[in-house]
This record gives C-alpha cells, sequence and structure tokens, in this order.
C-alpha cells in the first residue's frame, strides 16, 4: 500500500506490475495516511508499504519517526525523485515490511536507526565518537523528541553508511548500548534503486514474515 501523494508517485515508477503480470495479484493499494500503510502491512493486507520520509527542507517527517518508533515493521528500500529533488527539495521515501531478521549486506549498503540517549552529560558527543572511532560514516542526523515512557531524554534518527552486521558499524552500535535508552535498527539495505521483484520475494517468504 502507499499514501496518497509523492510516496504514491514513487510508488508507481518502481513498484506498479508491468501489464503483462498486473493479473497476477501484485497490485498497488492506495491509503489515507502512512498510518494506513503500516496497518495493511502489519494485518497482511499488503506485503510491502510505501511511506513518505522526507520532502522538501522539513526534514525527516515527524509522523515517519513516530511509526518507526512505535511499529516492528523493517525499512527494505528507499526511493527518492531526482525530478522533484531539483524543482522542490529532497524527497524520499521507504519502503517498509515484515522481516524477522536482516537482509544479508552487499557491500553498498546503507543503515537508518533510532537513537534514544540517556540524559547524561557528554552522550550525544560520545555517541558520535562512537562511530568515528570505528570509522562509521553519519550521512545523516536528526533529533526529535523522544517517544513516551522510553526513558530517553531525546531521541536522533540516523543514517550510517554500510551494513548493521559489518563489523565497524556492529562495534559502534554495541558502543552505544551503556549511552541509550534504545537503540532500534530500522533497517540495513542495499544503496540505489530497489528491485522490485527482489524485495515482494523476500516480503512474501515464510521466512520474512512475523504473525
Amino acid at each position: 500500500p502507499v499514501k496518497k501523494g509523492p510516496s504514491h508517485r514513487l510508488a508507481v515508477r518502481h513498484f506498479e506490475p508491468p501489464p503483462a503480470t498486473a493479473s497476477s495479484g501484485s497490485k498497488l493499494i492506495e491509503c489515507e495516511s502512512a498510518l494506513g500503510v503500516y496497518e495493511a502491512v502489519l494485518s497482511n493486507r499488503a506485503f510491502l508499504g510505501i511511506v513518505l520520509l522526507e520532502q522538501a527542507d522539513l526534514g525527516v517527517l515527524p509522523a515517519a519517526k513516530q511509526l518507526f518508533a512505535q511499529y516492528p515493521l523493517q525499512i527494505v528500500a528507499e526511493l527518492s525523485d531526482a525530478a522533484a529533488d531539483r524543482a522542490a527539495g529532497r524527497t524520499r521515501c521507504v519502503v517498509v515490511c515484515k522481516r524477522n531478521a536482516l537482509p544479508p549486506p552487499t557491500g553498498r549498503d546503507k543503515t537508518m536507526l533510532l537513537l534514544g540517549l540517556l540524559d547524561a552529560p557528554g552522550n550525544l558527543a560520545a555517541a558520535l565518537t562512537s562511530f568515528t572511532t570505528h570509522g562509521v560514516n553519519v550521512s545523516y542526523i536528526q533529533s526529535s523528541a523522544a517517544p513516551p515512557g522510553s526513558g530517553a531524554q531525546v531521541a536522533f534518527f540516523i543514517e550510517l553508511a554500510g551494513h548493521a552486521r559489518d563489523t565497524a558499524v556492529a562495534h559502534a552500535l554495541a558502543e552505544l548500548q551503556p549511552l541509550a535508552a534504545f537503540v532500534k535498527v530500522l533497517g540495513s539495505f542495499a544503496c540505489g534503486a530497489p528491485d522490485r521483484d527482489a524485495l515482494l520475494g523476500a516480503a512474501t517468504s515464510p521466512s520474512s514474515t512475523r504473525g
């Protein structure tokens, strides 16, 4: 499923079934909200969901971060609109699905995570130092209010170069644990345009789904 708007345009471009296979049961479903997209995937009415992550100069949208914090779906790909980027600022969506485990590293991966830091002096500097020490490039970081009841003072949405199973990234993430109320890896996936058939196959395999 996909919410109407920019995410729908990107979904059509990347995921609309070819005419020859449109009758096989694979189709796009429009939802009224990002929450509706999540609910469709969680209830098994859809294998994949596409939600708007970032638009224009607004940064990562608060609604997206709330969904990431609250629900167990995994981010398995990223979509961007180069034409829209040039015209009106950066537009990005993410593809989510049910998976029990991260896909294997490809050597050209990106990891997205939520980090909730404990209220202690120097915790943010120490967290960033963990990435620097292990040579992990932090390509994006944005702060937001911590989820209620999480125990964190503040939360950060972070994008890293590399896969969570890569040695350097895994060591950096381990070093965050004493500083954090929570560290939630949202997904590790290959950079670049996603392979529609591969994503659908992973989302529909028995080992990928959770009840």
